[in-house]
C-alpha cells in the first residue's frame, strides 16, 4: 500500500544560527538552507531528510561554510477515528438461545492516520462481531475497539462502547391438557402442580424454567364446570420489561363423589290382633350432594308391598317375615348412593279360653 505524505515542521536555522566573519559584518553574510523552514511533506514514520545550511561572506571570491543535519522522522500521532456512542442498548436475537449481534466495528468504523494509509492500519475489537451469548436481560458487555498505525513504536487509539442487553423475546409456551376431581365441597382450585403440569415444556431464551412465572385463568372450578374446560396459560419471563404468551390447554373437571343419604334405623313390627299385617311410617331419607340430587328412588323386596310417599314421610303395610326398603339417591353427575332398613313383621298366635292359673276341685 502506498504510503501517505505527512506535513512535518522543519526548523528554521537561518533565523536562528547566528554567524560571523572577520571581514563581513553580520548583516551582510548571505545565509540559507536548501530544505525550506516551515511545513515539509515526508513519507512516514522513520523517514530522513537532510537539510544544509550555508553562510556565506561578501568577499571576492566568497567563502562559505555549511552545516548538515539529517532529521528523521517521528511520527508520535495516533491515529484518528469518530467512535460510536460509549453506551448502547441491543436487543436478544430470538429464537431459544440467549443472545444478541455485536456489531463488526472493524467494518463499520473508518480511521485515518496522518502517516499510514487507512489500508495498513491495523484495526481489532475484543469482541468478535456477530453473535454472542449473554446471561440474560440487563447483562452488559464492554466492547473496546483498537486502531493501530505501522510506526515504531505503534500509536493506538481505541473506542469503548458498554452493550447494556435488552431480552425483547417472549417465552414459547407449551400448554397441556389435564383432568381435577370436584371434593365433597363440589369444588376444585388448580395447585401448583396442576400449573406445572399445564405448562410443562414452556421455555424462553434468557429466563431459567424455575423463575419464568405460570399463571392458569381460571383456576377454581366447581359443579358447573363439569366437563371441559378452556384455560388460558400465561408465560412470563424475569425481563423489565417482562415479556409474555399464551397458549390454551382443556382442564377437563369431573365429578365422582357419591351422594350422602342415610336411611331410618330397621323397626320389628308386632302383631296385631286379628291381623296379619302391620302398618308402618317412617321419614323419608333426604340425600345431599354438592352438584344436586337428580332422583331419590325407592323399592322393597317384596313386591307385594306398596310405599306411599306423604313427604317428608312415607307408609306401607308389612306382611309378616322381613321386607328390606331401599332408597337410591342419584345426583346429577350420574354418581349413586344407596341405603336401606329391614321391617320385620313378628306372627305370633294368639290364644283365647284358657283356664285360670288356678282351678278348684
Amino acid at each position: 500500500m502506498e504510503e501517505e505524505l505527512v506535513r512535518l515542521r522543519y526548523p528554521d536555522y537561518v533565523s536562528t544560527l547566528n554567524p560571523t566573519d572577520n571581514c563581513t559584518a553580520p548583516g551582510d553574510l548571505n545565509e540559507s538552507q536548501d530544505v525550506p523552514a516551515g511545513a515539509y511533506s515526508v513519507s512516514g514514520d522513520g523517514a530522513t531528510v537532510t537539510v544544509t545550511y550555508t553562510v556565506t561572506d561578501d568577499a571576492t571570491p566568497a567563502n562559505s561554510t555549511t552545516c548538515q543535519v539529517v532529521i528523521t522522522v517521528n511520527d508520535d500521532d495516533a491515529p484518528m477515528v469518530t467512535c460510536p456512542a460509549s453506551t448502547a442498548t441491543i436487543n436478544t436475537n430470538g429464537g431459544g438461545t440467549c443472545e444478541i449481534t455485536i456489531p463488526d466495528y472493524v467494518a463499520t468504523l473508518n480511521p485515518t492516520d496522518n502517516c499510514t494509509a487507512p489500508g495498513d492500519l491495523n484495526e481489532s475489537q475484543d469482541v468478535p462481531a456477530g453473535a454472542y451469548s449473554v446471561s440474560g436481560d440487563g447483562a452488559t458487555v464492554t466492547v473496546t475497539y483498537t486502531v493501530t498505525d505501522d510506526a515504531t513504536p505503534a500509536n493506538s487509539t481505541t473506542c469503548q462502547v458498554v452493550i447494556t442487553v435488552n431480552d425483547d423475546d417472549a417465552p414459547i409456551p407449551v400448554c397441556n391438557n389435564i383432568t381435577v376431581y370436584l371434593n365433597s365441597s363440589g369444588i376444585y382450585n388448580l395447585t401448583t402442580a396442576n400449573i406445572n403440569t399445564i405448562a410443562a415444556g414452556s421455555t424462553d431464551n434468557c429466563t431459567p424454567n424455575n423463575l419464568l412465572t405460570l399463571a392458569v385463568a381460571p383456576n377454581a372450578f366447581n359443579c358447573s364446570n363439569v366437563g371441559p374446560n378452556t384455560v388460558t396459560l400465561t408465560v412470563t419471563d424475569d425481563a423489565s420489561p417482562a415479556n409474555s404468551a399464551t397458549c390454551n390447554a382443556i382442564v377437563t373437571v369431573l365429578d365422582t363423589v357419591k351422594p350422602v343419604i342415610t336411611c331410618p334405623s330397621s323397626v320389628t313390627l308386632n302383631a296385631v290382633s286379628g291381623s296379619c299385617e302391620q302398618i308402618h311410617s317412617w321419614m323419608i331419607p333426604v340425600p345431599t350432594d354438592a352438584c344436586g340430587i337428580a332422583s331419590n328412588v325407592d323399592s322393597v323386596s317384596n313386591l307385594s308391598v306398596n310405599i306411599i310417599d306423604v313427604p317428608p314421610t312415607a307408609f306401607a303395610v308389612f306382611p309378616v317375615g322381613s321386607t328390606t326398603v331401599w332408597y337410591i339417591a342419584t345426583d346429577n353427575n350420574g354418581n349413586r348412593a344407596s341405603c336401606s332398613f329391614n321391617g320385620q313383621r313378628q306372627s305370633n298366635p294368639i290364644i283365647t279360653g284358657c283356664p285360670s292359673p288356678w282351678t278348684t276341685i
